[in-house]
């Protein structure tokens, strides 16, 4: 017994087949672009957070001293 989300893979799936293999390709291609910063930005995210834990910065005790009135 299929579920409705495997009956609609199953059609989208025949769609796809039908379409031409360079509109895919387009298709496809426009859709990773408009994710692909999510991923850049993560992995920026990451890289900074390992520069930092890899530093002395990381290990010093604050001292928020200086910003008290």
């Amino acid at each position: 017994m299929r579920s409705a989300v495997d009956e609609a893979v199953a059609q989208l799936r025949e769609e796809l087949t039908e379409r031409s293999p360079t509109a895919i390709a387009i298709a496809r291609q426009s859709s990773d672009a408009d994710t692909e910063h999510i991923a850049r930005l993560s992995t920026m995210g990451m890289r900074s957070l390992a520069l930092y834990c890899d530093t002395d910065e990381e290990k010093r005790k604050p001292g928020f001293s200086r910003f008290r009135r």
